[in-house]
């Protein structure tokens, strides 16, 4: 049996994967879909796929694709949390086998989002603004800690609803600070447990090495004791 190549990816998708997002035109984008669908049907990939005129709104996408990447943080994300792309979007029209509910562009936009906006709140960082610069984080922090300060310190109120909403905001800025004092101590221990996992495991790969290499110096022995029992018997004949 003659062994045939995959086909190779379709010029309009190679095309994608390089192209400046703000030069692609809605009809540029949904050629690549039509084309990717057809390049993965001809793998073999019998996944269910979005109809693109469904998946992608030719009016708005690419404007709200283009505002997301504009604001994307540019450093200090993980790999799985880089700024998206307009081929790796692309993709989205596959269905998972079993059949995941499908997803728009719109909305896989927006989980991206919101997955990348958890991750900069975990780091204290701004998702108004994820590249702040230092001047205006050091800023927003000060904002922050006078805008607690005043909470924490705010007076009742004669009007019950008024009162209960100042009572109801301290205790969720009480559970704030409790969170955030978790974090840090669960941050240290986790670090604290992973430089101890690593001492374990340098000090078991350096105890097996030792031993593999004792090993074979007390083989080594033997084998001169052997040798030495060989010569003794020709000496002594």
């Amino acid at each position: 049996m003659t062994w045939t190549p995959p086909a190779a990816a379709p010029a309009s998708y190679t095309w994608l994967e390089s192209a400046d997002h703000n030069t692609v035109q809605a009809q540029h984008f949904l050629i690549v879909c039509h084309d990717w669908i057809a390049w993965q049907r001809s793998l073999g990939v019998t996944d269910d796929m979005q109809d693109p005129a469904t998946f992608f709104d030719v009016y708005t996408d690419l404007q709200n694709f283009a505002n997301v990447v504009s604001w994307w943080p540019k450093e200090g994300v993980p790999t799985n949390l880089r700024a998206p792309t307009l081929a790796g979007m692309v993709s989205v029209l596959r269905l998972n086998p079993g059949g995941r509910p499908a997803e728009t562009f719109a909305e896989h936009l927006e989980w991206r989002v919101n997955a990348v906006k958890a991750f900069i709140r975990t780091k204290g960082g701004d998702t108004e603004n994820p590249n702040e610069t230092s001047a205006e984080r050091a800023a927003r922090k000060n904002r922050e800690r006078q805008a607690r300060f005043q909470l924490r310190h705010a007076k009742g109120s004669d009007d019950p609803e008024h009162h209960a909403l100042i009572e109801a905001a301290k205790v969720e800025a009480a559970k704030l600070s409790e969170w955030k004092a978790y974090l840090r101590k669960y941050v240290k221990d986790q670090k604290l447990a992973c430089d101890a996992a690593v001492r374990a495991a340098k000090q078991l790969r350096d105890d097996n090495i030792c031993a593999a290499e004792w090993a074979i110096m007390e083989q080594e022995q033997r084998m001169l004791d052997a040798k030495a029992a060989v010569d003794n018997y020709r000496i002594n004949k």
